[in-house]
């Protein structure tokens, strides 16, 4: 394993697990099989919720807590200093520790700055042993260091070889911001995976694809989690220290990025969504009750959108692409069915 020291001095797994979707005996048997392979970083959220099973993982892996590296965020509706303090005290609960080495604001809100006080009590307190924040652009980055004490140690934001991030890393670097990626596989989007050139890169090193994605994202200095399940991919994503990419190897994947993210939904899809569901409820929104929006995306693909409305109270809801737009609170299920 290979580490990186935060602006703090703490040193960090450059490599761990991401733990979204990892729920009930299943996602804590996957935990567990992580750390019995030599997993140390665990990445999970509040929004993900399997906190529970984190805890629960770790407490039966036997493994010491000082040798792990648990990472969490915070997101809506705990976005208030005394929300977000309560907060943390939950996650501390859910995971069965006494401190976290990382706590992330999942994403920009209008009151992060309030919430980032909560954290750097926590921190000050030995609660939290590193405070960051996740998907704040650039600009929002710079917005946001300009209010807080503490300057984040991480911004965790979605990060491959087809969104590789250089200039958010190069601008967070002057002020001691590592970035962390998440989804390194680009969610299985591009063709990666059977990419020619990646795969030829691969065939040099006894590697495939996989670890070559990885492998250019650690020698950038790039801490990230990646998704599995199995035992093999479990595998396959920690076989990545036993070799390097030369100059040319670098040069040609970095002519692949596109500087777009390629998550499933759509920016301006989800604005319109949002316009439709503010107009259609203002005014009569306690008796509307589920709003269902079915949506065809021109990628090939049916995207049904259920939203249920739950409240007057308005927030900012996350776009794609580091886009906003005011909606009303809701929850949303997206199901992908091919054509």
């Amino acid at each position: 394993m290979e580490y990186i020291t935060l602006n703090n001095q703490v040193t960090m797994p450059i490599l761990g697990l991401g733990t979204y979707q990892l729920k009930g005996e299943s996602g804590i048997k996957t935990i567990k099989n992580a750390i019995n392979l030599g997993y140390t970083l665990i990445d999970t959220a509040q929004m993900y919720q399997n906190e529970r099973e984190v805890g629960i993982a770790i407490k039966e892996s036997n493994v010491n807590r000082e040798n792990l590296f648990i990472t969490t965020k915070i997101c809506t509706p705990n976005t208030t200093y005394e929300k977000a303090e309560k907060a943390i005290d939950i996650s501390l609960k859910n995971l069965q520790t006494d401190y976290i080495d990382l706590l992330l604001i999942h994403e920009p809100y209008d009151t992060s700055t309030e919430m980032f006080k909560a954290f750097e009590k926590a921190y000050k307190n030995g609660k939290i042993r590193a405070i960051g924040i996740s998907n704040f652009n650039e600009s929002e980055y710079l917005d946001f260091i300009d209010k807080c004490d503490i300057i984040p140690a991480i911004n965790q934001v979605e990060c491959h070889i087809l969104y590789n991030k250089k200039e958010l890393q190069n601008t967070m670097k002057k002020y001691g911001t590592v970035l962390m990626g998440y989804s390194p596989f680009a969610q299985g989007n591009g063709n990666l995976f059977v990419d020619n050139d990646i795969m030829s890169i691969g065939k040099k090193y006894n590697k495939i694809s996989s670890q070559v994605m990885l492998r250019y994202l650690i020698q950038r200095g790039i801490p990230t989690v990646p998704k599995a399940s199995s035992v093999e991919r479990l595998k396959e994503n920690l076989d990545v220290f036993n070799f390097t990419l030369n100059d040319n190897d670098v040069q040609i994947i970095n002519s692949k990025n596109q500087n777009k993210s390629f998550f499933g939904w759509d920016w301006v899809l989800n604005f319109v969504c949002g316009l439709i569901i503010y107009s259609v409820g203002k005014g009569e929104t306690d008796k509307l009750g589920f709003v269902f929006l079915i949506l065809i995306v021109v990628k090939g693909k049916f995207v049904v959108r259920i939203y249920t409305i739950k409240s007057y109270e308005t927030m900012t809801h996350r776009c794609r692409g580091h886009h906003w737009c005011p909606v009303w609170k809701l929850t949303f299920l997206f199901v992908f069915c091919p054509l």
